[in-house]
């Protein structure tokens, strides 16, 4: 015989998640009469979907909100009474190292580096907690004492770690997350340079969100772009629809006019295309002097529409028609349709010892000739071109597997974090955006992949980049492979990283002196 359900159903859930269902557009969250963030159902929306006229209601404006959003500024405002405690048994050269690795809530390091960093950091990556229903948030209410948010949390260790669980159940899903990115990244922008940027690594749970944040705090002038990574091609099944294969990036400036992004190397593939040189025994590849792609027409820039003469001993061109100069070459689609050059006749006239003309083959005309530039595979100093960053990569070394294995490179086994990032991540961006000397932070810095890669890239370059790392002492499960081998809480698993891995990399005064947030 089955059980007796000893309760009855609680009809508010039901009534709600019918609501839900029906108007997921009016799914919110608010505050009751105690000030608790709850569900809620907002009811000018509401009636405004059962009405056939516009209901009369709130002012409405373009604006990005959520409950205890002015409670979030404040927090980032508020004055805090800390310092930072040294620690030189634990550091590293501490007299002679210009790096950080910093114990302590992000929030308050953030304020404390103010005094100091303010103005002067060149590039912020972070990894915050995904809100996948599963992470920690940290709770900001500094009034609550360690035991408190011991209660809170469930953990018992003795720094009191401000972490709670954030479940989709909770009714503040949206809310904590938002109030705990808003305020750090608020403070991180005062940190940066004028012609300093952010990179956020994210997945699609709070993308959205953190780009609404992110206009705000930052400006949607200073949005650069958005990169999506291949970060798991086997596919992840935690996902009940979709097996994801792939995380972003978000990319903003403090000032997008200050801001020079740099190119990363060429492709080994890429780097074969230019199999031609010229007398001076240079590389080049050859590309076609008409327009490709959009506004390709002849309509869209008039200007660009001319006749080139090319001499068909050489290939040598010319804007002028003679007796050495007698093929005309205008510029047409394969298709016959008139389209425009790259180039105008000023350019063409600077730099016309870098065009060639070439018979093609072309339906139905067997005397087609079209026009070509020289890309050299060098600038005229001698150094390698780079090319711009894309907005996919696919690489293999994006796939998330590696960082596992950096991770067992370094310690023996690979289990001792979850969720690390490659750092060819990291080291990539470093390539296109600091300078040799610049400042780096990453305020969320787990098993310190960034510091890793910037070590990495000043052993590779002859760079002196320093790091900022800063980490909330989160003990680790009991059960977890990295709480058996000893580490207590991820501080002790990121800084052991530094110095094994400044230690392979044989560079010195890479490693950080370490502070406690106290």
């Amino acid at each position: 015989m089955d059980k007796l359900k000893m309760q009855t159903k609680n009809l508010a859930n039901e009534n709600y998640e019918k609501l839900a269902a029906l108007f997921p557009n009016a799914v919110t969250e608010s505050t009751d009469e105690n000030g608790n963030v709850v569900r809620a159902i907002d009811k000018d929306i509401l009636m405004q979907e059962i009405n056939c006229k516009v209901v009369e209601g709130r002012e409405e404006r373009y604006q990005f909100t959520w409950p205890d959003k002015k409670q979030a500024i404040l927090t980032a405002n508020a004055p805090i009474n800390k310092t930072l405690r040294p620690c030189r048994e634990e550091s590293v050269n501490f007299d002679t190292t210009e790096n950080l690795y910093i114990e302590g809530d992000n929030l308050e390091v953030l304020k404390l580096l103010q005094e100091t960093y303010l103005g002067k950091i060149k590039m912020i990556y972070i990894d915050p907690p995904y809100n996948t229903g599963n992470d920690f948030v940290y709770e900001d209410d500094f009034a609550q004492d360690a035991s408190d948010y011991i209660a809170n949390s469930g953990q018992t260790d003795e720094e009191g770690n401000r972490l709670v669980a954030n479940t989709e159940s909770n009714g503040r899903f949206h809310t904590d997350w938002l109030n705990m990115m808003y305020p750090r990244l608020k403070l991180a922008r005062d940190l940066l340079s004028d012609d300093g940027v952010i990179f956020i690594s994210i997945d699609d749970n709070e993308i959205e969100n953190l780009s609404k944040i992110c206009n705000e705090i930052y400006g949607e002038s200073n949005f650069i772009g958005r990169m999506t990574l291949l970060s798991n091609p086997r596919g992840s099944q935690n996902s009940k629809n979709l097996s994801y294969v792939h995380e972003s990036i978000l990319v903003y400036a403090k000032s997008s006019g200050e801001l020079n992004i740099g190119g990363i190397k060429k492709s080994e593939e890429s780097l074969s295309e230019f199999s031609e040189k010229d007398e001076d025994g240079k590389l080049y590849r050859l590309l076609g002097l008409r327009k490709r792609g959009g506004a390709w027409r002849k309509e869209d820039r008039p200007n660009m529409f001319y006749p080139i003469y090319v001499n068909p001993q050489n290939g040598k061109c010319s804007l002028n028609k003679d007796t050495e100069y007698c093929i005309e070459v205008i510029p047409q689609r394969p298709t016959g349709e008139l389209s425009r050059w790259t180039w105008g006749k000023e350019k063409f006239s600077e730099e016309k010892d870098r065009l060639i003309g070439k018979p093609i083959n072309r339906s139905g005309d067997e005397g087609a000739w079209d026009i070509f530039r020289k890309d050299y595979k060098d600038n005229p100093d001698g150094v390698e071109k780079t090319t711009k960053l894309k907005t996919m990569w696919i690489e293999k070394e994006t796939n998330y597997q590696n960082a596992k294995n950096e991770i067992k490179a370094l310690f023996g086994n690979s289990e001792l974090f979850d969720f690390p990032k490659p750092t060819y991540i990291v080291s990539r961006l470093l390539t296109i955006i600091a300078d040799k000397d610049s400042i780096i932070l990453d305020f969320f810095s787990g098993s310190a992949t960034t510091a890793h890669a910037v070590m990495q890239l000043n052993a590779e370059d002859g760079g002196n980049r320093k790091f900022i790392m800063v980490q909330l002492p989160e003990i680790t499960d009991e059960k977890s492979e990295a709480h058996k081998a000893g580490y207590k809480n991820i501080c002790e698993i990121g800084k052991e990283r530094i110095r094994r891995a400044g230690n392979q990399l044989l560079v010195k005064d890479t490693r950080g002196g370490y502070g406690h947030c106290a």
